[in-house]
């Protein structure tokens, strides 16, 4: 079920985080690194069930802190 919902939240808004990250990093590769890891994470999570109806903000939040861990 989890997978489903990660998968679900993926097709819905993968486009749109992945071009956040586009416009943070500037580079193609390091943006679809940061939004692989921005979903692994979020699938990985043990708080994904407490963010239904907010899940798109959660996933900019994660996707802020894997863009912070790509440019240390």
């Amino acid at each position: 079920m989890d997978e489903r919902r990660i998968a679900d939240w993926y097709q819905k808004y993968s486009t749109e985080i992945y071009r956040f990250c586009l416009t943070l990093l500037a580079d193609r590769a390091s943006a679809e690194d940061a939004l692989q890891e921005t979903f692994l994470k979020a699938l990985r999570s043990p708080e994904k069930s407490f963010h239904r109806g907010r899940e798109k903000s959660w996933l900019y939040q994660i996707a802020t802190v894997s863009y912070t861990h790509l440019t240390l």
